[in-house]
């Protein structure tokens, strides 16, 4: 097992240990109270990654940028327990995807002067996609009236997305400037991109009795790693980025049937959307040969390239549990 994963499953294992002891911590009130839900979410979306640099071509200045965009329309499953006690709570939340995005990856090398965009390739390959998410909450309550509640609220999310690629179906403008279609590799895996987000943030939720409750928060510490193999062309890429995440939530709990004395049963409705905005460099590293050179590229890297990382998650979650 390799340096990276052992860092994940220590991160994973942390953040847990903090949920259990915070936990256990509250059940020691007797006014306690622990939730246990199961849901299921259909997420949409995407996750962008910009790289670019500039170039002097017959005196003018271009910007020459590759953009691939990643398809996160896939269905997760997850489980959420939580404990309330007096003024206070804490949340851990586990989800695992179970289907592969529907839409493709999208590729386009551009070069831009100003105002003017000159897309000269576009391919697409489809997405095979195993990803996981952790999200761990704690509230204090700030404020409350007779039909609304508002707290405040610290976390911690982590998100893994692991893409493997396959086929290249697109065009490319030639020397000539036309268009040249093909569609290849089509049994191939031709790329692995694998990203990780780690965020904590703070934020408010509130609860009212007869409107949506309505849940903002913000990071300016949203960091992103990730790598990228382009196994055609043996070519690792690797870069870190920071930046700003934005989520809103909208949705609302409704009770299902009577309290029976122990459990009181319960359903929920949510919509969420995270909007990431993280900007870094890449670092390219050629560990064989890349066939679409003239020379023997193995060993070469090309450092310090500028990245944008741009993801727009959207999430409908259904979700059912009780209350003890």
């Amino acid at each position: 097992m390799n340096n990276h994963k052992l860092l994940l499953i220590n991160k994973i294992f942390i953040v847990i240990m903090v949920f259990v002891i915070s936990t256990c911590a509250a059940a020691e009130t007797n006014t306690s109270t622990t939730t246990v839900s199961m849901d299921i979410r259909q997420m949409s979306g995407f996750t962008k990654f910009i790289i670019g640099g500039y170039l002097l071509y017959n005196g003018y200045i271009y910007r020459l940028e590759s953009e691939l965009s990643y398809p996160i329309d896939t269905l997760f499953a997850g489980a959420r327990i939580s404990t309330n006690s007096k003024n206070k709570w804490f949340t851990f939340y586990a989800g695992k995807n179970l289907t592969n995005p529907s839409n493709a990856m999208i590729d386009i090398d551009r070069l831009k002067y100003y105002t003017l965009v000159y897309d000269f390739s576009r391919t697409e390959s489809r997405s095979m996609l195993d990803s996981f998410i952790v999200d761990t909450r704690m509230g204090w309550n700030i404020g409350s009236a007779t039909d609304i509640k508002i707290d405040f609220t610290a976390g911690f999310l982590y998100q893994h997305f692991m893409f493997r690629l396959s086929g290249i179906d697109g065009w490319q403008i030639d020397s000539y400037d036309r268009k040249v279609y093909f569609n290849i590799y089509q049994d191939t895996l031709v790329l692995t991109y694998e990203i990780n987000y780690m965020v904590p943030y703070v934020g408010f939720i509130t609860r009212t009795l007869d409107f949506l409750d309505v849940n903002v928060f913000y990071s300016i510490f949203a960091k992103a790693n990730d790598i990228d193999y382009h196994l055609l062309r043996n070519k690792r890429s690797e870069s870190s980025c920071s930046g700003t995440l934005l989520t809103g939530e909208f949705g609302k709990s409704f009770k299902i049937g009577k309290n029976n004395g122990r459990f009181e049963w319960f359903a929920e409705l949510w919509y969420k959307i995270d909007l990431f905005n993280l900007k870094g460099n890449q670092n390219q590293y050629w560990y064989g040969d890349d066939p679409i050179s003239s020379i023997n590229d193995t060993g070469s890297s090309i450092n310090d390239i500028e990245t944008e990382i741009i993801s727009q998650q959207e999430a409908y979650n259904i979700s059912a549990g009780f209350k003890f």
